[in-house]
């Protein structure tokens, strides 16, 4: 992950190992919290929360645009 954010991050713009690792753990909760709480609650459609939260993710934590995350 970190290669690849590496290599999408705009020019000059460096991106720390720590927080690309800290964002592959946060994302790794939130999937596995998405599974257990909203999946029984709204049923399919924790689908969406699944896709979009590791975006929101990766957008805080390595400080990317959405189109590069």
């Amino acid at each position: 992950m970190w290669f690849v954010a590496h290599q999408m991050a705009p020019i000059g713009y460096q991106i720390s190992l720590s927080r690309a690792v800290c964002a592959i753990i946060l994302m790794g909760v939130c999937n596995a919290a998405t599974k257990m709480f909203l999946a029984p609650i709204i049923g399919y459609w924790h689908i969406l929360v699944y896709f979009f939260a590791p975006i929101l993710i990766v957008m805080t934590m390595l400080q990317l645009k959405f189109r590069r995350s």
